[in-house]
């Protein structure tokens, strides 16, 4: 006779519905706990807007496409970037897609405005510390300035030939 419900299991290689059902049967999974599915993701690339990076991120967002602007989780606190390319859900079934970091959302137009905001706030910085620089006349060359986010703390990028002693130009700036 058939089998009873209770012990009818599924491999993810020998069940039509694959690992959705993470190895049970669908009428047991649906039985225990209802209509729920894995989440499907898609994977897109990405182009961190204050550099050259181009990464990929997966989302549950369906609606994104190539240029729309997306918030993601970096050293500094959120950063925006920009859709390059969108792949579809044609990776969800990779071994390590639970490595790859995921956005965390698309770009509302107040976030817009506030990394607006930020990048006139890191030219001020920029240009101010250029200034310190010259009037004590640091043999260093200034490259950015990148805020964070989530504080008001900056670093400063900087490279010179030799060792520098900057603690009179860290203390101008920290004023």
């Amino acid at each position: 006779g058939a089998a009873p419900i209770s012990s009818v299991k599924c491999s993810p290689a020998g069940c039509p519905e694959k690992s959705q059902y993470q190895g049970t049967h669908p009428r047991i999974h649906k039985k225990l706990y209802g209509e729920k599915r894995k989440m499907m993701f898609k994977v897109i690339t990405v182009k961190i807007e204050h550099s050259k990076d181009v990464l990929h991120f997966k989302t549950k967002e369906t609606d994104l496409k190539p240029n729309d602007s997306v918030i993601i989780e970096s050293l500094l606190g959120e950063e925006i970037g920009r859709v390059v390319k969108a792949f579809g859900q044609v990776f969800n079934e990779i071994k390590n897609i639970s490595d790859i970091p995921e956005i965390l959302r698309k770009a509302t137009d107040h976030d817009l405005e506030n990394f607006g905001k930020k990048t006139v706030d890191e030219q001020k910085a920029y240009e101010f510390c250029l200034k310190k620089i010259q009037e004590r006349e640091i043999p260093i060359k200034l490259i950015k300035v990148s805020f964070f986010t989530s504080e008001r703390k900056a670093i400063f990028y900087f490279s010179s030939e030799g060792r520098i002693d900057f603690r009179d130009l860290v203390k101008d700036l920290a004023k």
